[in-house]
């Protein structure tokens, strides 16, 4: 009872946030969506004036109930408890979800610095714990969205890394997680987006407002 509770307040407590700030009212009993991951989702260059994924989100499914948990430096895999706060799916709180939009593992496979049996180990522990989460966690749909490529213009250890086999890992462990249950759903935006530098912020790795618009065409 006690967690309904807290649950209950968090969700109003958001909601009440979100709506203050944007213009649009959105319909405050639409579905509850929690969005996890890294800074993909927390772009710099989208932050404040509502011009960010949640208002992209909440448009699409008119739903005040948004919340962006994500958090910028995040991965899947942390070892050491002193990062805990980079953990991905720690940002998750118990509830019954409508839809949970999840992506990252671009920082997990950074860390590999192109190590060909890291990037391997790294995929199938992702994969692994990306399992256990949903097989815990309470949804209707999960859509896993992330980008398996960077643009030309971004720092060269990101080009390196997916030529190395970092995109192609990503994908894999989507696209596999997408064909295990008809409800998840695997939108790579890294094809859309590596054709036209709108898509792109100035870094050349993190998206624009654009970028997020290509979003609700893949949704229900």
């Amino acid at each position: 009872m006690r967690w309904v509770f807290l649950s209950s307040c968090l969700i109003f407590f958001y909601s009440v946030s979100f709506a203050s700030s944007c213009e649009d009212n959105y319909n405050f009993n639409g579905p509850n969506i929690i969005i996890l991951g890294d800074s993909f989702f927390t772009s710099e260059e989208n932050k404040g004036d509502c011009k960010n994924l949640e208002q992209v989100i909440s448009q699409h499914f008119n739903s005040q109930n948004v919340f962006n948990v994500a958090v910028d430096g995040g991965r899947y895999l942390i070892q050491n408890p002193k990062f805990s706060e980079f953990d991905i799916l720690s940002k998750y709180f118990n509830y019954n979800w409508d839809v949970i939009v999840l992506g990252g593992g671009g920082n997990d496979f950074e860390l590999c610095n192109l190590n060909q049996d890291c990037l391997v180990s790294t995929k199938q522990d992702i994969l692994n714990k990306i399992r256990n989460f949903l097989s815990n966690a309470k949804y209707q749909d999960v859509y896993f969205i992330y980008p398996t490529q960077v643009s030309e213009l971004a720092p060269i250890e990101w080009q390196q890394l997916i030529e190395a086999g970092g995109g192609e890992f990503l994908n894999e462990i989507y696209q596999t997680l997408a064909s295990e249950n008809d409800r998840h759903h695997f939108i790579d935006l890294g094809a859309e987006m590596r054709s036209d530098q709108q898509f792109w912020s100035e870094d050349g790795y993190h998206p624009s407002l654009d970028a997020y618009k290509l979003i609700p065409k893949h949704l229900k």
